[in-house]
């Protein structure tokens, strides 16, 4: 008798309370794999991200070694916008930051005992965010040229420009405030009094900012600050 009950039991397949614990364990199951191809993701998001950061600040610190170094000086605005650059009265003085730096530098010409000329300007410069404060970092260059040559280099804004009869601002005010210029920096949120760049007693460049990788729903950031001084 009990032998035809277990028979009858087999063949039944599985009561409801087997049902149900066999469900309860496939869901735990399949939650716990779940969160953990999130978590998969998650991290492999963040890498990804943070190797982008890490290689916009090895970019941007090469940039500013090879380029601020090379400097004979700098010069902070408030903005791009042209009437922030214009004239020498909207320079950044001590303790003053802005979202552009404007690297000059200038040699004597023609022999070393000459007046000094412009040989080339780089400017770095920031359009944030209203809200967020948060934009690219972008870079324009102007060159200029030996007078003496008979061809004009590919790239060159003119001759060499003295430093006596003109300021940085005037050989700048035809830089457009837009266009299109190569981006050092995807995005970066200032943190000298919400801008980028900051004066140090007029010899020291200070860079502080969070470099931004991501998308909206997700920011990864981190903080990067650097100082550099020019070869006066």
């Amino acid at each position: 008798m009990r032998k035809n009950e277990r028979q009858r039991r087999n063949l039944s397949g599985f009561t409801l309370v087997e049902l149900l614990i066999t469900l309860a364990i496939v869901g735990f199951v399949m939650v716990g794999v779940t969160k953990l191809m999130m978590d998969i993701t998650r991290t492999s998001f963040i890498t990804s991200e943070k190797l982008d950061i890490n290689a916009d600040v090895r970019q941007f610190t090469l940039e500013m070694a090879d380029n601020a170094r090379a400097a004979n000086h700098f010069f902070i605005y408030k903005s791009m916008s042209s009437s922030d650059r214009d004239e020498p009265g909207d320079r950044q003085r001590d303790s003053k930051s802005g979202d552009l730096l404007l690297l000059v530098f200038q040699e004597p010409w023609p022999n070393v005992n000459s007046p000094d000329h412009y040989t080339r300007l780089v400017g770095y410069f920031r359009y944030p965010d209203g809200n967020t404060n948060v934009g690219p970092v972008y870079r324009f260059e102007k060159r200029f040229h030996d007078p003496t040559l008979t061809v004009t280099p590919p790239g060159s804004s003119g001759p060499f420009v003295s430093t006596i009869d003109h300021t940085p601002e005037e050989l700048i005010e035809d830089v457009p405030p837009t266009g299109t210029y190569p981006t050092v920096v995807q995005l970066s949120r200032g943190l000298a009094n919400g801008k980028l760049f900051f004066n140090y007693l007029e010899r020291t460049i200070m860079i502080k900012a969070e470099i931004i990788h991501g998308n909206e729903a997700k920011w990864i950031t981190d903080t990067y600050n650097y100082a550099v001084s020019p070869r006066g």
